[in-house]
Formats: C-alpha cells, sequence, structure tokens
C-alpha cells in the first residue's frame, strides 16, 4: 500500500491502518459498483483495524476511516455521474447515521443484517 491511515497510534507503537491512496487512476476502466465496492471494503478493513486500537486513539481513528471512504465515494461519484447516485442531502444523511447508530444496539449476530438493511434503504 502507498499511503497508511496515521493516527496517534504510531507514537503509542501501534500500527498504523493501512488504507488505498486516493487517487483517480485507482478507478480507471472499472464501473461505479466497482468503486463503491472498494471504497466500502477498505472502509470495513480499516473499521477491523481501529476495533484493535486502544480506546483513546480508536474514535480518531474512525473518524480518519470514515473520512476517507466519503472521499473515495465523492471520486466515485464524480468518475460516474452518469450512474452514481446523488449525496444524500443532510437532512436524509443525518437519519441515515442515526439508524446506523441504533442498528449498534442491537444484540448479537441480527447487528450485522440490521446495519445491512439500513445501508440498502439508502443507498439505493
Amino acid at each position: 500500500m502507498c499511503a497508511l491511515l496515521r493516527t496517534g497510534a504510531l507514537a503509542a507503537g501501534l500500527a498504523c491502518v493501512p488504507v488505498a491512496p486516493v487517487c483517480a487512476a485507482d478507478d480507471a476502466g472499472r464501473s461505479y459498483a466497482e468503486a463503491r465496492r472498494r471504497a466500502d471494503l477498505e472502509h470495513s478493513e480499516a473499521q477491523r483495524e481501529c476495533a484493535r486500537m486502544a480506546p483513546e486513539l480508536k474514535a480518531d481513528c474512525l473518524a480518519r476511516g470514515k473520512a476517507h471512504h466519503e472521499v473515495r465515494m465523492a471520486a466515485a461519484r464524480e468518475r460516474f455521474p452518469d450512474v452514481a447516485p446523488p449525496p444524500l442531502d443532510p437532512e436524509t444523511a443525518a437519519r441515515f447515521e442515526r439508524e446506523l447508530t441504533d442498528c449498534d444496539r442491537v444484540p448479537g449476530n441480527e447487528r450485522a443484517g440490521c446495519r445491512l438493511d439500513v445501508k440498502r434503504r439508502y443507498r439505493h
């Protein structure tokens, strides 16, 4: 990987979260669905890495991972404007985040299904 998602983890002696660089060439020749799938996969990997960090570093790591995902999604929407859904308006985006947060309270194996359901409803 040619870029790392850097947090204060490096100073603390913990591993950085590896992520792919945000380059236009990364998604060259790919479809919007592939670009979105790749961004989602990178975000999931970053979340797994962040989960292993100390609590004082985890929030920053998750925020950076989310920001990176948003940048990748914006790049995909820009590259494939004819097929990409428009970004959510602020009110809908807030509702989406709230529903995802509500899923975090769902116990056990049902949590993943809840999150997937919310994402499918808002992402088309």
